[in-house]
């Protein structure tokens, strides 16, 4: 059972594999696994894809914004899935994309979120550029995906400063 996730075996602990010599007596646990992978990667996908519906309809994305900035006031998305919505926006409009939800811890009031964007001629690192740009208290994690926080105030100033860091990055 050390070769099954445990989020599978509390599901399927009914049935018990037992390897000898490349043959599995019983392949019942990895049909159920699975099946319990399929549908879990088709609640994900579909999470992922209403999240994006909710960003595409609420945020007009032009030619002129080189990033895509979303902050999920409303508390829609699928926050947990935030990296993943971003990949999929990164690979749709092929531009950085940053997504913020309010956070609040005692005295904290700030947007934090995800950011996702990948190398291109004239950025070799998107986090230490956007750890330079007004309105940033953390940037943490890879050059290219990477967690944000921002001051809740400083959006507007925020995006602007963005705009124009990225200005030269030819998309």
């Amino acid at each position: 059972t050390e070769l099954i996730p445990h989020s599978f075996q509390m599901r399927c602990k009914d049935t018990v594999i037992f390897r000898k010599k490349r043959k599995t007596k019983n392949k019942g646990v990895w049909v159920k696994t699975s099946i319990l992978g399929y549908y879990a990667k088709k609640r994900q996908t579909t999470a992922v894809d209403r999240s994006i519906r909710i960003i595409e309809n609420e945020l007009q994305i032009k030619d002129t914004d080189r990033a895509i900035v979303y902050v999920d006031e409303n508390q829609e998305l699928t926050f947990e899935l935030s990296g993943l919505i971003a990949n999929k926006l990164l690979s749709q409009y092929n531009r950085p994309v940053i997504l913020l939800r309010n956070f609040v811890n005692g005295d904290v009031h700030e947007l934090r979120g995800s950011v996702r964007g990948k190398p291109v001629d004239g950025l070799d690192n998107l986090k230490d550029v956007m750890a330079g740009i007004t309105g940033v208290e953390r940037a943490e994690g890879h050059a290219f995906a990477f967690g944000l926080g921002i001051n809740d105030e400083l959006v507007s100033e925020f995006k602007v400063h963005l705009n124009d860091a990225l200005s030269r990055v030819d998309f």
